[in-house]
């Protein structure tokens, strides 16, 4: 799965940082959201993956840096963390 893969990486490299895009707010990205879940934030890198995968609200533009807000407050709502 994503999650084991990812807990597999972690531990062979500690300092790994790992990118998020806005797939973390799509309705159907359950095992991306578990590996959020999992990521401590200090290792976790926010992506829009421009020019494609727009995260919700924007899905069907095309992905831009400014979208990157999004991405971020879908890993807070993942992470229950407040806005």
């Amino acid at each position: 799965s994503s999650r084991s893969l990812a807990q597999e990486f972690r531990a062979r490299f500690p300092q790994l940082c790992m990118g998020f895009t806005g797939v973390v707010t799509f309705r159907n990205a359950a095992a991306v959201k578990e590996v959020v879940r999992e990521v401590p934030m200090d290792r976790i890198l926010l992506e829009t993956d421009g020019p494609y995968m727009a995260p919700e609200p924007c899905r069907g533009r095309v992905a831009t840096p400014g979208h990157v807000a999004y991405v971020a407050e879908g890993i807070a709502n993942i992470k229950g963390l407040p806005r």
